[in-house]
């Protein structure tokens, strides 16, 4: 469980990262519980920090769909993200 925005602003900055740089998302961090990475994966959709390119043939929604424990291997970082990422402060 978080204890504050600040550890929560620092998950997704590391989620961004990993995602930016094309890492597994697959993967859960060791530093975090499943249940805070779920959070911090739904965090990275709602806020449209994450896009799934291409889009399946008969959707047209391109924002990535997360599960509990597969990340679309398409997923990329989107723009927001990246102004995320670029106004992050520790």
């Amino acid at each position: 469980m978080f204890r504050s925005v600040a550890d929560f602003d620092k998950a997704v900055y590391d989620t961004l990262i990993r995602l930016r740089d094309g890492e597994n998302l697959n993967s859960k961090p060791s530093t975090l519980e499943q249940a805070d990475y779920s959070d911090i994966l739904a965090f990275i959709i709602d806020n449209r920090l994450a896009l799934s390119a291409p889009p399946p043939p008969h959707s047209r929604n391109r924002w990535v769909s997360f599960t509990v424990y597969e990340v679309d291997p398409s997923a990329r970082i989107a723009r927001d993200g990246l102004l995320f990422i670029e106004s992050y402060k520790p």
